[in-house]
Parts: C-alpha cells; sequence; structure tokens
C-alpha cells in the first residue's frame, strides 16, 4: 500500500511540475523580457517513467520502500523456511532469492502504474481541455 501511495505522489507531483512549466512557457511567450527574471525556465514535459525499470532510479522514497518491502519479505521466507526445515542455509539461499524477485517485480509493477495512469491523465487532460473549449464558444 505505501509503495502505491509513493506511486500516486510521484505522479501528482509530476502532473503540478508540467503545469508549471506549462504556466511559465505562457508567460514567457506573452512577455520574452521576463525570461532573464525567471529563476526556473520552462523545459519539456516530463512524462513519469523509470529508466531502466528494473534499476534504482534515482534511489529516491519510492526505491527506499521496495527495497523495504524486499528485506521484509525476505526475513519473512526465511523465518517460514528455517521453521519448516529448521536449516539456515536453505532460508538464506531462499532469502536470497526472494529479493531480487521482489524487486523485479515491485519495479515491473511500477512502470505499469506509471504507463498506465499517465495514459489515464492524458484522456483526462484532452477531455478537460475539449470541454472548456466548448465552453468558451458559447
Amino acid at each position: 500500500m505505501t509503495l502505491r501511495r509513493i506511486m500516486e505522489r510521484n505522479i501528482a507531483t509530476t502532473d503540478y511540475l508540467n503545469g508549471l512549466r506549462r504556466v511559465r512557457a505562457a508567460f514567457i511567450k506573452a512577455h520574452p523580457e521576463i525570461l532573464d527574471a525567471l529563476p526556473f525556465v520552462p523545459g519539456k514535459a516530463r512524462r513519469r517513467e523509470r529508466d531502466p525499470w528494473w534499476g534504482l532510479g534515482k534511489a529516491g522514497f519510492l526505491e527506499v520502500v521496495a527495497a523495504t518491502n524486499c528485506v521484509v519479505l525476505a526475513l519473512g521466507v526465511a523465518g517460514a523456511v528455517w521453521l519448516i526445515w529448521g536449516f539456515w542455509p536453505i532460508a538464506s539461499v531462499a532469502a536470497l532469492f526472494v529479493v531480487p524477485a521482489t524487486w523485479l517485480g515491485q519495479m515491473r509493477w511500477v512502470g505499469y502504474v506509471y504507463a498506465n495512469e499517465m495514459a489515464t491523465k492524458g484522456e483526462e487532460r484532452s477531455d478537460a481541455l475539449l470541454a472548456w473549449e466548448l465552453e468558451l464558444k458559447r
């Protein structure tokens, strides 16, 4: 749940930053002389992506939460295997197998959610702009 909440936060932050970029660009287009006074020059709109999808990315909060999930699950699996077989080497191997598998699964899920949410946000934005355009033509 925490990982999903972090993804929602990242998506919202990207939306806000892209919106601010558009506002700055509109001001610059209307008054190019203010360009020197702006602390942040608007760049291209950014997409929320992870490159590469399986890596550490920026090692931000999302990656910390995902790594914590890996450790917690690995400890749980190691404890369960130890309770069943009572042999630490097998439990350690199981835990070591779980960590990369959990990481890769989470990062794949994050990539899917980002792509899906960005596509949905794009459609919602297009619909909202169309509604505004129709309203202004009245």
